[in-house]
């Protein structure tokens, strides 16, 4: 999943924890309106810092530093990207409705995987995951289009990086400012069956403890009955362990299926590539023979010549005796 970063918005620099407090004398010569503008005007700053290309980021880096003394020690820390990262950064910047799209998908088989793992009735996963793939695939083609526009090495390895990261979504957030490629691990979505199906970025809600009443009308519940709560409680917590198992073994297992897919689709090509050396072959031998027959055809039809020719000499050494 990604998120844009609203003008004034101190969450969008969560991960900057210096950032989240007043720096020098701004918050005691500014009102708190200018103070939310000033971070406002840093982080679009850093943004800008994290669009532009990714040869000008060092100077550009050293240059925001110049410009924000206050903040040098965050600016400095910012890390550059490595070039699958900048090209993940520049569809997040460029091409929002590509993310938007695979991000959909995603999430759709999310959802079909997570309602058939409930027992719910679900749309077909298969289509849900070939919807996914050709999501990926786009964002791949675009990455591609992004480093040949920016003169970068579309190498092999670089688009792999892209395409493993753009595979993490839902479960990863894309900001735009990512400086390392991210792996799937598979451990995204046992994360979210776990959580019973809530996105792990999701902030989980703030429960205050409860406390043990102690009113009368508890005082007077018998014993048993006390105790046959206590009972259902102890089964409901162990029926969560065995449902928590569950999801945990399922995952591991739509891993499996995953990983086994891979290996078919891999298995076709190569079966697809055999096949076509084999016609080759096929075409050369068939080719080989017919020149192996006319060959021989040439052959015999000098090989009676030379029984002719050889039948006239004998005639013509016969006659002069």
């Amino acid at each position: 999943m990604f998120k844009g970063r609203p003008a004034g918005s101190d969450a969008s620099v969560s991960y900057m924890h210096d950032m989240k407090k007043p720096h020098g004398g701004l918050a005691r010569t500014c009102s708190l309106q200018d103070y939310h503008s000033a971070m406002a005007s840093f982080d679009d700053a850093v943004d800008q810092l994290y669009q532009a290309p990714l040869a000008d980021f060092v100077a550009r880096r050293r240059a925001l530093a110049q410009q924000q003394p206050a903040k040098a020690s965050v600016v400095n820390g910012l890390q550059k990207p490595t070039l699958s990262a900048w090209t993940v950064n520049r569809l997040f910047w460029t091409r929002r409705t590509t993310l938007e799209r695979l991000t959909r998908a995603a999430e759709r088989v999310r959802d079909v995987q997570l309602r058939r793992l409930s027992g719910k009735p679900a749309a077909d996963l298969e289509a849900a995951e070939r919807a996914h793939r050709a999501a990926i695939d786009r964002a791949v083609a675009d990455a591609s289009a992004i480093l040949e526009e920016s003169n970068q090495p579309a190498s092999t390895a670089t688009l792999q990086a892209v395409r493993e990261t753009l595979e993490t979504v839902p479960w990863t957030t894309l900001d735009g400012r990512l400086v390392r490629p991210i792996k799937p691990t598979g451990l995204e979505a046992l994360s979210a069956l776990m959580a019973g199906g809530r996105l792990p970025q999701r902030s989980p809600a703030k429960v205050l403890p409860m406390r043990p009443r102690t009113s009368h009308a508890d005082a007077e519940t018998p014993a048993s009955a006390r105790a046959a709560q206590a009972k259902r409680r102890h089964e409901i917590a162990a029926l969560e362990r065995q449902w928590r198992e569950a999801g945990r073994k399922a995952a591991q297992a739509l891993a499996a299926v995953e990983k086994a897919n891979r290996a078919v689709r891999r298995a076709e090509d190569d079966r697809a590539r055999a096949e076509a050396v084999l016609e080759r072959t096929r075409t050369t031998l068939e080719e080989q023979r017919k020149r192996a027959r006319q060959a021989e055809l040439v052959a015999q039809e000098a090989a009676r010549t030379r029984d002719a020719l050889q039948a006239q000499v004998a005639a013509a050494k016969q006659a002069l005796v």
